[in-house]
């Protein structure tokens, strides 16, 4: 008995130290991941120009200095369809025109050339035409989810991240119900329902593991505004029932993507991103049935888009509709002129925060190589403004966004906002002291401590401001709606100290709290104890707000041991040129 107590009780101390073990592994994991989501965005480029992988190889050096991936097309040379067009990934959806993989097998040693280097994340473009498929014909389906299936092995083979599905509807109108089909909506939705597992199987089956690019998915039914199951005419009415089948018959390991297309080329704020990103989850709780719901959740990411016409092109050579696209973004103004480099700037940096890993772009007459002498005078986008395609690839992360703007403030001498923010003159005394409660310690406050800032110079101190903490502040600084700046500054904590800057908008003599416009505020990254640590901030000032305070914050302080040092604090309005 004795002997199984023994054994017993060290079984249960192996588990507990396993447990605990573990839980440590665990912890750290879960951090890497927050970390990942916030650095691993990923930059896809597309552009309305001739990207079969010929292309793409001789502009690769170009592209690899903003891209992650890009969208490419296939041709199958010297093999025509029914229509008299050559075989193409974008003309695919075909009922009478069987693709065979060796029509396209010579191009995947030049995929191979782009993606191992620098651009694995590149998807085949293809596109849901002609659409002309009869839902309840066998054969049909299976000549197009062969063709599907021929590109998946080729983005396979290839190394490529998998293929781009475009389900708008250019011709044929594949996604609608035709009354005159003969068919029952009922029947048609059943059905429809079916051929997309038919289609994601045959997908699966040349390519485990895939991810499928949409620039559609939920939103394709935008007109519905989320409603598509309960009006048999809406446009796209019938991807719905699809989309449903694909989801049935997903693979653990594949990946679709939402580019939400249509909502996020007119997103010209923060707010526009936001809405957008509402939108997607508004048709995603109508669209998907309940049990593809927890897989819907897990498998499909969101990847807003950026339509660079709508920033850089010369709208008075375009037409109708694609002018009260532009104008929408920067109206009124030359093509050239430097503030729909500022729009860019802000609109590109909210897209990457809404995404979940995935931004992508599109271009048409704005072209990164592939001139277009008519709308650009013969000149490519980074010749007009130099600095996009490098702010493109710092966009990718804060930590890299954050030292883009830092490096160009300096370079550019940059103004700094904040009177006094690096205490070496009397400035700081127009400061203000706030404090919840009031601290019976003597020496409660902030103080200038000369010789213990950055290099040795004074900045200012925080110490035994007790359980409440306090703020030092300066207040009524001009400020330009609508406009991106950077908040900065360093600081330093001994043992236990907490500080932070932070942004407060004001509205007359009251500060704003409004829910929308929250409180920016930003602290160190690890706070080591003894080192100066750069915080830095970058944001979009709100529509309504012309005037802030800058703070420098702290938290609860046991007397005498928590101080907290900060130094060159700044606000800067970001360059726009």
């Amino acid at each position: 008995m004795a002997n199984w107590k023994k054994l017993l009780t060290f079984s249960l101390t192996a588990v507990l130290a396993g447990h605990i073990a573990a839980a440590t592994a665990t912890e750290e994991e879960m951090y890497r991941q927050f970390e990942n989501l916030k650095n691993k965005k990923v930059i896809l480029g597309q552009a309305w120009a001739d990207r079969t992988p010929d292309v793409v190889i001789k502009n690769m050096d170009l592209l690899k200095k903003s891209f992650d991936g890009v969208f490419i097309e296939l041709y199958g040379k010297g093999h025509k369809d029914p229509k008299g067009e050559t075989a193409s990934s974008r003309r695919i959806l075909q009922k009478d025109f069987e693709f065979k993989y060796e029509w396209f097998a010579s191009e995947v040693p030049k995929i191979k050339k782009f993606t191992d280097n620098g651009l694995k994340h590149s998807f085949i473009g293809t596109a849901a035409r002609y659409g002309d498929l009869d839902w309840f014909n066998d054969e049909h389906w299976r000549i197009a989810c062969n063709n599907y299936g021929v590109m998946a092995r080729v983005a396979r083979e290839g190394g490529m991240m998998g293929i781009e599905f475009d389900a708008e509807m250019y011709a044929g109108k594949q996604f609608n119900y035709q009354p005159y089909c003969g068919k029952s909506r009922h029947q048609i939705w059943m059905k429809a329902r079916e051929r997309g597992k038919q289609w994601i199987t045959e997908v699966q089956k040349n390519y485990p593991g895939i991810t499928i690019f949409c620039l559609f998915l939920h939103t394709l039914n935008y007109e519905t505004l989320g409603t598509a199951d309960n009006n048999a005419y809406a446009q796209g009415n019938l991807f719905v029932p699809f989309l449903n089948g694909i989801l049935d018959g997903l693979d653990p390991a594949t990946k679709l993507i939402e580019g939400n297309e249509y909502y996020t080329y007119k997103a010209s704020s923060r707010h526009h991103f936001n809405y957008a990103l509402a939108q997607e989850r508004m048709l995603f709780n109508s669209q998907i049935l309940p049990e593809n719901r927890a897989k819907a959740k897990a498998q499909i990411s969101y990847a807003p888009a950026i339509y660079m016409d709508a920033y850089f092109a010369d709208a008075r050579k375009m037409n109708a509709y694609h002018r009260a696209v532009y104008d929408v973004m920067t109206p009124d103004l030359a093509w050239n002129d430097p503030a729909r480099l500022k729009a860019f700037y802000r609109n590109f940096a909210d897209a990457v925060r809404a995404s979940d890993e995935y931004v992508w772009i599109y271009q048409e007459k704005v072209r990164y190589f592939g001139r277009d002498k008519k709308y650009m005078d013969n000149k490519l986008m980074q010749e007009v403004f130099p600095t996009i395609l490098p702010f493109m690839q710092a966009a990718k992360s804060p930590a890299t966004l954050g030292k883009y703007w830092l490096d160009r403030v300096k370079a550019e001498n940059v103004p700094n906002l904040v009177k006094g923010g690096t205490f070496e003159d009397d400035t700081y005394k127009k400061w203000h002291f706030w404090q919840r409660a009031k601290n019976n310690h003597r020496n409660s406050g902030f103080f200038i401590a000369p010789g213990e800032g950055v290099n040795k110079s004074r900045c200012m101190v925080a110490k035994n401001l007790g359980k409440h903490g306090g703020s030092f502040f300066t207040k009524n600084i001009k400020v330009k709606p609508n406009t991106q700046y950077m908040l900065y500054g360093r600081i330093k904590r001994t043992e236990a100290g907490y500080g932070a800057l932070s942004i407060m908008f004001q509205q007359g003599n009251a500060w704003d709290y409004n829910t929308f416009n929250p409180l920016i505020k930003i602290v160190p990254r690890t706070m080591k104890a003894g080192e100066f640590e750069e915080v830095i901030g970058i944001f979009t000032m709100p529509e309504y707000i012309n005037t802030v305070g800058v703070s420098c914050s702290v938290d609860e302080q046991r007397n005498r041991h928590d101080f907290i040092y900060f130094d060159e604090v700044g606000l800067y309005e970001l360059p726009t040129k």
